[in-house]
């Protein structure tokens, strides 16, 4: 079919009137995991490096990089860690998500992130970041609204 047509619009008709999006969110889900050592918990406390104790401490890093001004979320919606109650936890996992809607909440949560992990707030503990962006944001563009006002004006219809 894109032979017959000389342009395309991909725009999703997705806002609460079926009206066009000319802007989403960017997201991103990733996964730190955690790596400590396990000791019993009871008589080698103090031998044991807890990768629970280091993921909370990222965790409420994590969540203060939100800025719902801006319209970034950082949630941190699963943790995984520990093997028992009588162990300090050897390993640790966070998996969380990010959402903002520009290029600069962007790189700004993602070097936070970045720096995030490469911190050990328990000594001995050592962290990796997984996972990635699905989908970098769309903004708004005002090419992009004078366009759709020309469809506007050519239908006569509001689709915005």
């Amino acid at each position: 079919l894109a032979n017959n047509y000389d342009y395309c619009f991909v725009y999703e008709a997705a806002g609460k009137n079926l009206e066009l999006v000319t802007a989403r969110k960017g997201v991103g889900t990733f996964f730190i995991d955690i790596k400590g050592k396990a000791a019993h918990a009871g008589n080698q406390y103090s031998e044991g490096v807890d990768a629970n104790l280091e993921a909370s401490y990222k965790l409420q890093k994590l969540v203060e990089l939100t800025n719902l001004d801006l319209g970034t979320t950082v949630n941190v919606g699963k943790i995984e860690g520990g093997i028992g109650a009588n162990t300090v936890s050897p390993s640790a996992k966070l998996t969380f998500e990010i959402r903002y809607k520009t290029l600069d909440e962007r790189d700004r949560v993602l070097k936070e992130i970045d720096n995030i992990v490469k911190k050990s707030y328990i000594k001995d503990s050592v962290s990796s970041l997984s996972g990635g962006i699905q989908r970098d944001v769309m903004q708004t563009t005002n090419d992009s609204l004078k366009l759709v006002k020309s469809i506007e004006d050519i239908t006569s219809q509001k689709i915005l």
